[in-house]
């Protein structure tokens, strides 16, 4: 069992129906989609002038928007991106204020589109969720990132995307999706914990900030996780073993 619990800082600047009966732990606790972030602003509109990255774009007004609930560190991704949006016109929802590398979270939809741009890049296989802030929108991507996982699109189908398991401990740093069951949990003064191994300095571990467990109703399923199938996505960082950090309940997922 973890102990302790100090704090240790790790860097979060880029955070169709699935096929399997999957559940986010707020929803088996009655919170469908985890917490919702007020809009920094009404929608609006903006034209692309560069695409800076997977994830970035800057407009004409000079206004950097990062596509809100994505992972994308793909380079195929920003050629796609650049392909679908430069020098076009856009609507933009935020979903929050400018975060500290000067970039607003924003969800992204091409003038004239039906689906968001976010959709589309996981709907492709070029973007991995990771929920943040608008729990509706990341159900839905998770959604289609499944499928495109299922299907083997972009990313899953050549192995730059891929689900790791728990056991062995996954050799990464940086944002991973590793399935595993649990085999204990436990808590300190600041985190529940959920561990993939019995020695947890040598193997994979989820941790839960106690007052995010208490706000999203998880304790009492957090404790019942024990020998479950279940996803996790986000960080990882090491902490003895590697370590992630859940940040919105849809982060932690029991499949079966």
């Amino acid at each position: 069992m973890k102990v302790g619990g100090g704090a240790r800082g790790w860097p979060n600047d880029d955070v169709a129906r699935p096929t399997r009966r999957t559940f986010g732990l707020a929803v088996a606790a009655g919170v469908i989609t985890g917490p919702q972030f007020a809009a920094a602003a009404a929608d609006d509109r903006g034209v692309v002038v560069d695409v800076v990255g997977p994830t970035t774009l800057r407009l004409e007004d000079g206004r950097a928007i990062r596509l809100a609930e994505l992972v994308a560190n793909d380079p195929v991704a920003a050629k796609a991106l650049a392909a679908r949006l430069a020098g076009g016109e856009i609507t933009i929802r935020p979903l929050g204020p400018t975060d500290r590398t000067g970039r607003v979270p924003a969800v992204v939809t091409a003038i004239r589109d039906a689906r968001s741009i976010q959709e589309e890049l996981v709907d492709a296989g070029l973007a991995r969720v990771l929920p943040e802030r608008d729990g509706t929108l990341a159900a839905a991507l998770l959604g289609l990132e499944e499928a495109a996982r299922d299907r083997r699109r972009g990313a899953w189908g050549d192995g730059r995307f891929q689900v790791l398991a728990a056991v062995p401990p996954p050799p990464v740093a940086g944002f991973a999706i590793v399935r595993g069951r649990p085999v204990r949990t436990g808590r300190s003064d600041r985190f529940h914990y959920v561990d993939f191994g019995r020695h947890y300095r040598a193997s994979f571990s989820v941790r839960v900030r106690r007052r995010d467990a208490r706000d999203w109703k998880l304790a009492p399923l957090l404790d019942a996780i024990v020998d479950r199938p279940v996803d996790a996505r986000g960080l990882v960082f090491p902490d003895g073993g590697p370590m992630m950090e859940i940040d919105h309940p849809l982060q932690l997922r029991i499949l079966d």
